[in-house]
């Protein structure tokens, strides 16, 4: 009997380069170790895409490692268009900073107010200013 699978209109995940997902793991991993992880959801998406175009020229000139993390700038461009995709794909559900309005990327442990990475206390990034000085009512 010859077996049946039904996947003619399923994604073929195949066709992905399993190096290729190595090599953006291995910058994930790097910015994790060395910000944190998803701390690339609080940056300026033009940042990201300046990063990207960084790399792709580096890239384009011949330079296939970056010299900063010893990894593949093709994997950077790779991962920065991630990020690129998922603000994109999530813009609609930013939420503003309680005290300047910008893109809040975090809320207080303490009040729950949504703040930016510029509200935050530099001793303790997960309470905001107010709570901090012990002001928050």
């Amino acid at each position: 009997m010859k077996a049946i699978k039904y996947d003619k209109d399923k994604l073929m995940c195949n066709l992905l380069e399993p190096e290729f997902l190595e090599e953006m793991a291995k910058v994930l991993t790097m910015g994790a170790k060395k910000y944190a992880p998803d701390n690339w959801k609080g940056l300026d998406p033009e940042r990201l895409l300046a990063a990207l175009y960084r790399h792709l020229l580096a890239s384009h000139k011949g330079e296939i490692i970056d010299k900063e993390s010893g990894l593949s700038h093709i994997a950077h461009v790779g991962v920065n268009a991630m990020f690129l995709y998922w603000f994109e794909n999530n813009k609609k559900d930013i939420t503003k900073c309680t005290y300047c309005n910008e893109e809040a990327t975090r809320k207080c442990s303490k009040c729950n107010r949504s703040i930016c990475h510029r509200e935050v206390f530099q001793g303790n990034p997960s309470i905001c200013k107010d709570c901090f000085r012990g002001e928050d009512k």
